[in-house]
């Protein structure tokens, strides 16, 4: 019977389906089908629920709405379909009750999508920072701050802002104090591929607050497989699309392999192996051509 750190060299430093040249690789269309599928189910859990609060009530419909707690995705995805007239009306609207949460969540699924067609990216960009640093302020327990919308990017698409993004970075920083766990998820979320040690403390500083909860071993293995492969940009549904080997070759990236390694938690071990290959299979087929890792470069860590 193969001993634990044998379970764990097979799982984390093995790797064997990027350690293998591609014309090694037998069937891989039909592997990726099946793997995707497990995949989707797996990043699910560690993904999704960062963004889910415990049982929220059901949020109105009215735009007038202003309880902090619900799901506001659907009304992200309302926001998304707006013309810059209506984007405008609900701006008017907001001025006037800044703490209706609906409003913003339509506002910020318009800036996140079709906004910056309409009014250009230079506004875009200053109305996501003006919207999210507010969010983060104000309702950093709010289902509304742990959504992708509700994120902000240093670098490596036209709405990235590297200067609202450290704003946002100073106010969460703060918000991290509190014992709120839903701050603290939400923290973990918007910090996960920008700042992975941040992320790690919000998510630790979560697991001795709410020691019995599975969803944060499932986080920090997300945490650890994306460390350990050098993922440094990821899509909205959780997908990773860019590897960095500054990412790969990090500090923390060594550290959490140590802590896997060392780990005498069977289920994190578990998860951490397999979510590196489900994240590396994502990486080879969804990644830009830019941001994929070299065969050379993927064999280098294994």
């Amino acid at each position: 019977m193969a001993t634990k750190d044998e379970r764990i060299e097979s799982l984390v430093k093995s790797r064997p389906h990027y350690c293998r040249s591609p014309e090694k690789r037998i069937g891989v269309s039909l592997k990726f089908v099946i793997v995707l599928a497990s995949a989707i189910f797996v990043l699910a859990v560690a993904t999704v629920a960062a963004a889910q609060q415990t049982s929220p009530p059901a949020i109105q419909s009215s735009p007038q709405a202003n309880t902090a707690g619900g799901n506001y995705a659907p009304l992200v995805y309302q926001g998304r379909q707006l013309t810059q007239q209506a984007a405008q009306t609900l701006e008017n609207q907001l001025k006037k009750a800044a703490e209706d949460l609906s409003i913003r969540a339509r506002l910020l699924g318009y800036y996140f999508t079709v906004a910056k067609r309409q009014i250009g990216v230079e506004a875009t960009v200053a109305a996501r920072r003006r919207h999210i640093t507010w969010l983060i302020e104000h309702h950093p327990e709010s289902q509304l701050a742990g959504l992708p919308e509700a994120t902000l990017d240093i670098a490596g698409h036209d709405l990235a802002d590297p200067a609202g993004y450290e704003q946002a970075r100073q106010l969460w920083m703060r918000q991290m104090e509190s014992k709120d766990v839903h701050v603290l998820r939400n923290a973990a979320f918007f910090f996960k591929v920008p700042d992975k040690p941040l992320a790690e403390k919000a998510l630790l500083r979560l697991q001795s607050l709410e020691p019995a909860n599975p969803q944060n071993v499932q986080q920090l293995a997300f945490l650890y497989s994306m460390s350990i492969l050098g993922v440094g940009r990821m899509s909205n549904t959780g997908i990773p699309t860019g590897w960095s080997a500054a990412e790969a070759n990090s500090e923390f990236a060594r550290v959490a392999r140590e802590k896997v390694e060392k780990s005498s938690d069977p289920e994190l071990v578990a998860m951490v192996g397999s979510l590196v290959g489900m994240q590396s299979m994502m990486l080879s087929r969804f990644a830009q051509d830019s941001l994929r890792p070299s065969t050379t470069a993927w064999r280098s860590n294994c």
